[in-house]
């Protein structure tokens, strides 16, 4: 099994690879996505901050730690995968040996078997029932309290009751422990259930049940497993108030990559969560489209690039799924370049009328002038860009009607800042 605690991330590795001693204390730390060196990294970092301290951290791709099909969950403060690739035996066969030595009042030899199967829950994903992984963490509870360890009992019957919380005390245990269960499952009741956000193709078992949109991530461990990638997990999931309002994520290491290189706020919390367990207050995140920094639970772009502009508005174009038929969206766009085209012009025509004097007026001075020139060539730009974005329009219109229903989508985009403005079409091709 391969943990992927965010609190205890691939720091060895990272470190190895720095430009210069880091410590997790000070300065601003510059991770940076493929395609970025770690010299390029760092001097685009000093470009954009100045005198900072900067302090390379290494590629995006070793803090992920996941390969970009797999799943990653934004927002739990620890990730277990699987790695076995053999098929394990049902939980509940596991379970047998455990019962009898409950029986038996074993607990000693129960809560060894206990450790080593619990240990073993993101590879026993795929055939877990939720009963028996409640049943494996009341058991845990049950066999630590009458082995005289209360604090122990309650942490179990805390994990079972997140599995299940609407389990009652079974009636063929004695009910000396049910006072610890009950303290356990108030604790657990007392924070309201997170929502799971999937943002992958695949379909999601929570604790042995498909998830079906409701919110049910009570503070504690969880089973996951998804069938479409193989992949078994445990995950701990923290306090709702801990949370962002979204809840959980369940994304990729390629999304969580590229969302976080262009400042998409909904992958925050996993840098969060990293940052605190290194200890670093300012973070710079360096990519081909640009620089953003992150710093007190917030991204900000570096500097004004339209290529990032560009890049984080065709990636939400495409999670969006905002792809309309493309004779519409072609004839929509020859609307729009026309409609930059005439933009332009006017303000070219404007900065020309009103930058050469009449007959008898006085000639303006050198700094209105220059603005006035300014003004034409930026209104020729636009005219210009206008034209080529109607071009591409009528191509579209053309191109869409020669291609079969749903064969080619596109979708327009147009993204800006104080000091830029992009816009461009992202689309599927048959």
């Amino acid at each position: 099994m391969r943990v992927h605690s965010l609190l205890t991330s691939v720091a060895a590795l990272v470190l190895a690879m720095t430009v210069a001693p880091t410590t997790a204390e000070a300065g601003t730390h510059v991770v940076y996505a493929p395609g970025v060196d770690a010299t390029t990294a760092a001097a685009t970092a000093a470009e954009e901050l100045g005198d900072a301290d900067i302090r390379v951290a290494g590629p995006i791709t070793d803090w992920i730690g996941v390969a970009d099909n797999e799943p990653v969950i934004v927002g739990a403060t620890e990730v277990i995968h699987c790695e076995e690739k053999r098929k394990a035996k049902p939980l509940k066969g596991y379970l047998v040996g455990i019962e009898n030595a409950m029986a038996d009042m074993s607990y000693s030899d129960a809560l060894r078997n206990l450790d080593t199967v619990i240990a073993k829950l993101p590879c026993l994903a795929e055939n877990a029932e939720q009963d028996d992984i409640y049943n494996l963490f009341f058991l845990q509870g049950v066999a630590k309290y009458f082995e005289d360890n209360k604090p122990g009992a309650e942490a179990a019957f805390t994990a079972a009751a997140a599995i299940a919380p609407g389990r009652e005390w079974p009636k063929d245990w004695p009910p000396t422990p049910q006072p610890v269960y009950l303290a356990a499952l108030r604790k657990v009741t007392a924070s309201p259930p997170a929502n799971l956000v999937i943002e992958v193709d695949d379909t999601v078992v929570h604790n042995g049940v498909g998830f079906d949109g409701s919110p049910r991530m009570l503070a504690g461990g969880h089973v996951i497993w998804m069938p479409k990638s193989q992949t078994g997990m445990w995950i701990k999931v923290p306090p709702r108030d801990e949370l962002p309002e979204q809840g959980l994520l369940v994304t990729t290491g390629g999304q969580l990559r590229s969302g976080l290189m262009v400042g998409d706020a909904k992958y925050g919390p996993w840098l969060t969560r990293v940052a605190e367990a290194e200890g670093w207050d300012d973070v710079v995140l360096v990519s081909t489209d640009g620089a953003v920094r992150y710093r007190n639970g917030e991204f900000t772009p570096l500097g004004s690039t339209g290529k990032r502009l560009a890049a984080k508005a065709r990636r939400q174009a495409r999670e969006a799924n905002r792809l309309g038929p493309v004779p519409i969206i072609g004839l929509a766009v020859v609307g729009a370049g026309a409609g930059i085209t005439a933009a332009g012009l006017g303000l070219n025509m404007s900065a020309f009328n009103s930058g050469v004097p009449k007959v008898g007026e006085q000639l303006p001075d050198r700094t209105a002038y220059d603005a006035k020139v300014t003004q034409n060539k930026i209104g020729l730009g636009l005219a210009i860009a206008g034209g080529a974005t109607a071009a591409t329009g009528a191509i579209l219109t053309i191109v869409g009607l020669s291609v079969p229903d749903g064969g080619l989508a596109v979708a327009p985009w147009i993204v800006a800042d104080p000091n830029t403005v992009a816009f461009g079409i992202s689309g599927r091709l048959p």
